[in-house]
């Protein structure tokens, strides 16, 4: 590894994702069949790990936000949240379908 790969690696362990213009512009210098071919494969596969990791940032803050409206949402009463079920948005709709399923299997 050299200096510049040395300053890459750091900058991308830092941000957890990588620089997509850093790798494509080593498929665009890569000579040969061969080096184009790495320096490609290495672009698809920082590609779909920034699009993972951002998919798995998303997943986790639409957890926390469902976690918050649970909270929110239990200390309404059977018809409060039957009424959400009908007429709430898609994420009302579920906690609220699941807080009454939970109720209904205490009783």
């Amino acid at each position: 590894m050299n200096r510049h790969d040395d300053e890459i690696a750091s900058k991308e362990s830092s941000t957890l994702s990588f620089d997509l213009k850093v790798a494509y512009q080593e498929v665009v210098g890569a000579t040969g069949a061969k080096e184009t071919a790495v320096a490609g494969a290495k672009l698809f596969g920082k590609g779909l790990f920034n699009t993972v990791l951002g998919f798995g940032k998303a997943a986790k803050k639409k957890l926390a936000d469902l976690a918050e409206l649970k909270g929110r949402l239990s200390a309404l009463d059977d018809a409060a949240l039957t009424r959400l079920c009908q007429k709430g948005t898609a994420d009302e709709k579920m906690v609220a379908s699941t807080i009454l399923k939970t109720r209904q299997g205490a009783e």
